[in-house]
């Protein structure tokens, strides 16, 4: 019976999941996209996550090398805040990421008064601009970063076109849940298939394999309404615009500046969501003006067509593409007194 209860945990890879979890051999590896709950941040890249690649994640949370809180004397420091694209979701090393990839072009040519540039990849699998304005707010903050580099639209124009449209996103977003280690003695028990496949059931109901931070059906509270389509928003209530204006007034108060660039995707692939994804940019293009910061245009043509590893995100390639596109600015924006 032992026998046939391994063969079943492997035919059925979500119990074996499961499994792990909850005996505590796979203690702290992501639920969702690679990542774990979150108390403030909602959830965040899951530290020294690993695959068949190798090391993913540092010990500190985000993709990359782990930058030390404290900065060193000459040396430029520049966060990267985004979704998905950001992070490299198709791409199989941090080295290969455009944050990665363009840290090391910066470091290629440096003005004589910088001794390197740090590079911070505070990129996340589906975030929003409200995860930024909390990982900002709660985390790299204490980074003290002089640039910080924000790309960000498509995500965000997904949930303000999702029905009941609220401000905080609670329509469609839910907490993270991360999966308990059972007590010794429920450790022990599930070294056996058998008897495991009595108690992952009992837990599988409230910590499924599929477990997502994305949430359907009516809020739970329903604070605002609004009757319209999603580009007809008021701009008072639009979480995109509201949420970055916050985080750019952060940021220069922190002392840093900030460079905006749009997100971009394969053309004509996401006609669902397309009218909001140019409204974000819209959005973007107000905020630069506004705020007088720097907005990097970023024209699709700048991707080869062979560099899209999917409609959204892009190869190794391709992210070096995107990353020599956007080294001038950010040289501008980092060495110069003067912002483009």
């Amino acid at each position: 019976l032992e026998v046939i209860a391994r063969i079943a945990f492997v035919i059925l890879p979500g119990f074996e999941k499961m499994r792990a979890g909850l005996s505590g051999e796979l203690a702290g590896t992501a639920q969702f996209q690679n990542s774990i709950g979150q108390a403030y941040l909602l959830y965040a890249p899951a530290p020294n996550y690993q695959n068949k690649n190798g090391i993913q994640h540092n010990a500190h949370g985000y993709r990359g090398p782990m930058v030390p809180i404290k900065k060193q004397p000459g040396v430029k420091r520049i966060l990267f805040l985004g979704g998905s694209t950001t992070y490299g979701w198709k791409v199989a090393s941090p080295e290969e990421t455009y944050p990665a990839q363009l840290g090391s072009l910066l470091n290629q040519n440096l003005p004589e008064d910088v001794k390197g540039v740090e590079i911070i990849n505070g990129g996340i699998p589906w975030g929003t601009s409200a995860e930024m304005l909390t990982h900002y707010i709660f985390k790299y903050h204490y980074y003290k970063p002089e640039l910080v580099v924000i790309n960000t639209g498509v995500n965000d124009a997904v949930g303000m076109t999702q029905p009941y449209y609220q401000p905080d996103y609670n329509h469609w977003r839910q907490p993270l849940l991360n999966i308990p280690t059972l007590s010794r003695f429920g450790c022990f028990l599930l070294k056996s298939r058998l008897l495991s496949m009595m108690i992952v059931p009992i837990y599988s109901g409230i910590f499924p394999d599929s477990l997502s931070i994305v949430r359907e059906g009516k809020p739970l509270i329903q604070w605002y309404r609004f009757e319209g389509s999603p580009e007809e928003i008021p701009d008072g209530m639009n979480a995109f615009r509201q949420n970055l204006l916050r985080l750019v007034d952060m940021i220069e108060d922190d002392g840093g500046r900030v460079l905006l660039v749009p997100w971009r995707g394969k053309p004509n692939t996401h006609p669902k969501y397309q009218a909001m994804i140019e409204k974000n940019e819209a959005v973007l293009l107000e905020i630069a003006s506004e705020k007088k910061v720097t907005l990097a245009p970023f024209p699709v043509s700048i991707i080869s067509h062979d560099n899209w590893a999917d409609r959204g995100h892009l190869n190794r390639n391709g992210c070096l593409e995107k990353a020599t596109h956007i080294l001038p600015y950010v040289q501008k924006v980092l060495f110069d007194d003067e912002q483009p």
